[in-house]
């Protein structure tokens, strides 16, 4: 279910601990409420909360790493906040999970995008300046108005979501990135401007109306404003593409300030069509990944339904640049596959 609530509507919020042995029912019936939420993570053995946690004045939960969470006193104060500043509120909570969970939870976790309502996202993270990492936003069937001023005002967003749909709706992207000014674009391939940023990220798309009016107005780039379908932008070295990943958490896309020196797995698309006919290489974006061979561990594994066609035609990764790989084939492949990277920072002894 997807309720909007105007914050001025809220008269009463409240965190619970029930110690993993209440139902969303049962705390419902006690506080006399309308609406609950499952909040965060916790030990099944020990029932503590996993992720920064404060009620009612009380820290139950606090972590080394750095979290971006949701905090107030009162409710209407609803705000998110760094766990660094947790104890300047008496409720503060992380989550952690897939974003698309908010529309239909049962449906995300069977690996489904779930339908989305008209307005689902909207003004979500609206002037959340300490916002700088979107989440991963991997529907591919809109709604009328569904992004609309979702980022507006998050002046420190600098990582971008890549926006996969092909079909576009009413107002879908309808000023999505309104004053994100260290969000910058271009639409020329210079200087700072290398990475490429397209709407829909691969594909034909079609649009509708107002779907992407304004979605770049008072960004920090060259260009700014309303963006064409089908055509090729650049982003600053500043910025980086958030994609559809293996271990993709909400709590990683707000900000959490996540270990550099654990894994990460990024998936990406060798396309059949996209092999240079002589050459037989193809180039792949892939967000993180340094020009410096010797400064992270880089493996690419084919996904299991592609692991024939990718060792039958002897592709190897035979090059690296910033945000990008390049593949070599013995033979072309005659479809797509799927690739998992895995990048590693390592620590150099030899320094």
């Amino acid at each position: 279910m997807y309720a909007k609530i105007p914050l001025t509507k809220i008269t009463k919020m409240a965190l619970v601990q029930t110690n993993g042995k209440k139902t969303v029912a049962q705390v419902k019936a006690e506080q006399g409420c309308q609406y609950v939420l499952n909040c965060t993570l916790y030990n099944f053995n020990t029932f503590k909360p996993l992720c920064p946690c404060r009620i009612d004045g009380k820290t139950i939960t606090t972590t080394k790493d750095g979290y971006w969470c949701y905090a107030f006193n009162t409710g209407s104060d609803f705000k998110m906040i760094h766990s660094s500043d947790m104890e300047k509120y008496r409720n503060v909570f992380a989550c952690s999970g897939n974003i698309e969970t908010l529309l239909d939870y049962t449906t995300t976790e069977s690996g489904n995008h779930p339908t989305m309502a008209s307005s689902c996202y909207e003004y979500m993270f609206q002037n959340c300046t300490s916002l700088t990492q979107a989440p991963d936003l991997p529907a591919t069937t809109l709604a009328e108005g569904c992004y609309v001023g979702m980022f507006a005002g998050c002046s420190s967003l600098t990582h971008a979501p890549a926006l996969p749909a092909t079909t576009l709706a009413a107002g879908c992207y309808y000023g999505m990135f309104l004053e994100c000014t260290n969000l910058k674009l271009s639409s020329t391939q210079t200087g700072e401007y290398m990475q490429e940023y397209r709407i829909p990220t691969i594909d034909t798309g079609t649009t509708a109306t107002d779907a992407l009016t304004n979605m770049f107005t008072s960004t920090g780039g060259t260009f700014t404003g309303t963006p064409e379908i089908n055509t090729t932008y650049y982003l600053s070295s500043d910025n980086m593409v958030v994609r559809e990943t293996e271990i993709a958490t909400l709590n990683g896309y707000v900000g959490s300030m996540i270990d550099s020196s654990k894994p990460i797995t990024i998936a990406v698309t060798l396309s059949a069509s996209a092999w240079d006919s002589s050459a037989l290489t193809q180039s792949v974006i892939v967000s993180g990944v340094l020009a410096d061979e010797t400064a992270q561990l880089i493996t690419p594994t084919p996904a299991l339904a592609s692991q024939t066609a990718y060792y039958e035609a002897g592709i190897l990764c035979t090059g690296q640049a910033v945000d990008s790989l390049t593949f070599t084939a013995k033979t072309a492949p005659t479809e797509d596959l799927t690739v998992y990277v895995v990048i590693q920072e390592v620590i150099r002894d030899d320094l």
